[in-house]
């Protein structure tokens, strides 16, 4: 269980930790083993006898046939749990289409939420903690406004210099739901926002307002506002689109008459709505667009609705305030979210010593409207800086950097490994392939069936890190594995590392399979200049073409009578399959682009493509893992895309091959490289 406080405890505080080892060594089963087991069941894809997470009863006596007979009665448990399991992931498979609502933090709660419901409230904490950390590295600034279009999440500062050193406190399910009296604790918010100079924004659900306008108008009076969160505290994405907006208007009246009571201004221009539970659908959309609101969403949260530690609700929203942020916490009561009275006080108190103003949405919107296109040379110097400095980077490399910073380093291999799973599916929750071409635009992750129905039923595989790193290569049993399954793949070649595998990687190109270009070595080129990114890709791909050249002399000087031509029942040979190759295809290394790179692929007429079925092997060397998560992502038109395995490295990965390929097999899908699914997809499509 030492992978679930790995997982957990990073978002504990010392004193926490000392507690939960306290009440570990009291005897007691520990949160750690109700956590875990819950954990066994959402965050692991694999079947529990690959990724056993138990932790061996703490023995009850020393005699052996007790012991014998605990080890029969886990079995029998963990039986019942392997069948528990199988049932979950099958309902996993599912979620996207129940979370096709909402935002990435909205299902995550509903999802988690399933399989927690018989741990300790404490426990409940701790996992939503857990859950959040490795959210939160997935949720960056940049993919934001990708993820959340005509959405505001925050204002960039190198677009709006207006918004540096400000950011806009929201306060969600003002004033108060529960209707006994006394209950409101509107005086208290008001004093702690008095006491640090802030101001705020409170999202009214406006069916708990009546008895507490007198509280409201003060709060107008003093500088803060009020906006549009609908009547009730409920979703409306399913509402039809005429309900929503009698609901809308309904609420924005109250508002509006709250500003006429307090003798304030309206807003002006923007008019502020977030959607409740953050699902908003496109019916919604349309009617807040008709209406002129703004939907606004945050990029500096803590779910503090699930959170009920303050210390870690201001920790983490401090930490995720920056220039322009949009902040939320949802609105204290006595005896309900109470916690959140001292969390505000606190993400002030930190937000103020890091030297920013806490203000309104709409005064941030006024400081973002200003213009600065003539100002500060110093500032518009830092700017530009950050420009040139930005790249694209894909949320798997995250964890990459951020192990040493959440304690993971510190345990052993195996369990590191552990970590890696809990992360990945998390990220799996945002990674879904409506999200990709969001995130990385103009790059081939996948043919949508829809818009290519050529692709139905074929999968491409690509081969990356090919041929060999360290000089122990495994071509030709790859090679073997593809054979046994009629399967073809691309192969995504370091140039440096092509030399003394030539005759190899021939062969690969002679038997149907195609090479393509991964740049010179394995690092990122994102910090490049654009010129030295320009000679390693021309390079690189010379290195390609000459592979491709030699394997087409090759086959054209055969001897016809001695020579058998290798052939893939589903590759068509001749000397134009080797050099008709229509589509230059090219992988950023470690999957990090920047806009200088972007622009020479564009300039010499490379494709950059990545993945929509992968399982993140460099970091997870469980064989069976990485095959059922592939599995689990692996649709019509997917690209998936494996590490090459190296003798005495990610040797796993061979074994990870065979099973995902016997997967794909058993589903009827067909395994082609690249170009064969590119070739598919538009031969369909233009018809």
């Amino acid at each position: 269980m030492d992978q679930v406080r790995c997982l957990v405890q990073w978002g504990m505080s010392a004193p926490q930790r000392t507690i939960i080892d306290a009440a570990d060594d009291s005897g007691h089963k520990s949160f750690f083993e109700y956590t875990g087991e819950r954990l066994k069941q959402t965050l692991w894809v694999p079947s529990v006898s690959t990724c056993d997470l138990r932790l061996p009863k703490r023995s009850q006596s020393s005699n052996e046939i007790g012991q014998e007979e605990n080890e029969e009665e886990e079995e029998e448990e963990q039986e019942d749990t392997d069948i528990s399991l199988r049932e979950h992931l099958n309902t996993f498979a599912h979620t996207d289409t129940e979370m096709s609502q909402g935002s990435p933090t909205a299902s995550w709660n509903a999802w988690a939420s399933r399989d927690i419901a018989d741990i300790s409230a404490s426990g409940k904490v701790e996992f939503h903690k857990a859950c959040w950390k490795a959210m939160s590295l997935v949720s960056q600034r940049r993919h934001l406004n990708k993820l959340f279009p005509a959405t505001v999440c925050y204002y960039d500062v190198e677009a709006h210099p207006g918004v540096m050193h400000m950011l806009a406190l929201t306060i969600d399910d003002a004033p108060c739901r529960q209707r006994e009296g006394g209950k409101s604790m509107v005086a208290e918010v008001r004093q702690v926002l008095r006491e640090f100079n802030a101001t705020a924004t409170f999202f009214l659900c406006t069916d708990f307002v009546q008895g507490h306008e007198k509280s409201l108008a003060q709060l107008l009076q003093e500088g803060h506002e009020v906006a549009n969160h609908c009547p009730a505290d409920r979703s409306y994405a399913n509402d039809k689109a005429e309900d929503f907006e009698a609901s809308l208007l309904q609420a924005e009246e109250v508002c509006e008459d709250l500003r006429q009571r307090a003798q304030v201004i309206s807003p002006g221009t923007v008019r502020w709505f977030r959607a409740p539970h953050a699902k908003i659908s496109s019916a919604m959309r349309q009617v807040v667009n008709r209406h002129g609101f703004t939907h606004v969403l945050s990029d500096c949260y803590a779910n503090d609705p699930w959170i009920t530690d303050s210390s870690f609700i201001a920790d983490t929203m401090v930490s995720h305030a920056s220039h322009g942020s949009v902040a939320v916490i949802h609105m204290p009561e006595k005896g309900f979210r109470e916690y959140n009275l001292q969390a505000l006080r606190d993400f002030l108190a930190g937000a103020t010593n890091r030297g920013f103003r806490i203000t309104t949405l709409s005064n941030l919107h006024a400081a973002a409207s200003m213009n600065y296109s003539c100002g500060p040379g110093r500032l518009q110097k830092q700017l530009r800086r950050r420009r040139s400095m930005r790249t694209c980077g894909v949320p798997f490399n995250l964890f990459k950097r951020r192990e040493s910073e959440i304690g993971c380093l510190q345990y052993d291999r195996k369990l590191r490994v552990q970590f890696h799973k809990a992360c990945w599916k998390a990220v799996s929750l945002v990674g879904r392939r409506r999200h990709l071409d969001l995130l990385f635009p103009a790059t081939v992750c996948y043919y949508n069936q829809l818009s290519y129905p050529g692709v139905r039923g074929l999968i491409a595989l690509t081969v990356d890190n090919a041929p060999c790193c360290h000089g122990r290569s495994m071509i030709n049993e790859v090679q073997t594995v593809l054979a046994e399954f009629d399967a073809n793949a691309t192969f995504f070649l370091f140039a440096d590392h092509v030399k003394e595998h030539e005759p190899a990687l021939i062969d690969l190109i002679q038997s149907g399979h195609e090479v393509a270009n991964h740049c010179s070595i394995d690092r990122s080129y994102a910090e490049d200049a654009e010129t030295d990114f320009q000679a390693a890709l021309l390079s690189a791909e010379h290195v390609c073409d000459d592979l491709r050249n030699r394997a087409q002399n090759k086959f054209q000087n055969r001897d016809p009578s001695t020579d058998e031509v290798p052939q893939a029942s589903h590759h068509t040979w001749s000397s134009k399959s080797l050099t008709s190759q229509p589509v230059r295809w090219f992988r950023a290394p470690q999957a990090k682009l920047s806009g200088a790179m972007r622009q020479v692929l564009n300039r010499h007429g490379f494709t950059h493509v990545l993945s929509d079925c992968y399982a993140n092997d460099p970091w997870i060397q469980d064989s069976e893992f990485i095959a059922e998560t592939m599995l689990s992502q692996a649709t019509d038109g997917s690209i998936a895309v494996i590490h090459m395995p190296e003798k005495g490295f990610r040797e796993y990965n061979l074994i990870a091959l065979r099973k995902f390929l016997t997967g794909v097999q058993c589903r009827g899908y067909r395994v082609v490289t690249l170009s064969s699914l590119h070739h598919a997809a538009y031969a369909r499509s233009s018809l």
